[in-house]
């Protein structure tokens, strides 16, 4: 993953037509959805190449990619924060957190 990020930022056109293929396989690897212990040089690589994947767009659809990234991100965040608060009770029921949307602009 290392190495394909660095060919990324070196030719980040050539590999738009993988960028969702590529962006999937790195979030495999993020959200820890294997049922060991996430290896933290895997974790760090496949940051790595998260990070690089809106380069892919060009110079018109970075700007796109890396927003949808960052919504990505955040609701990503907001559904594991939203998980972790459902297993505790508030006052004898259960609290549920409203949905929470960012709007860049």
């Amino acid at each position: 993953m290392e190495t394909l990020a660095e060919i990324i930022i070196a030719y980040p056109t050539a590999h738009r037509a993988s960028s969702a293929s590529l962006s999937a396989f790195a979030l495999r690897h993020l959200n820890a959805s294997s049922m060991g212990p996430t290896n933290q040089e895997v974790l760090n690589a496949a940051s790595r190449l998260y990070a690089v994947l809106p380069l892919t767009g060009g110079k018109v659809g970075a700007t796109n990619l890396w927003r949808k990234s960052v919504d990505e991100t955040l609701s990503f965040g907001w559904e594991a924060l939203y998980s972790l608060r459902t297993t505790f009770p508030f006052g004898g029921r259960r609290l549920r957190l409203l949905p929470f949307y960012v709007h860049i602009s």
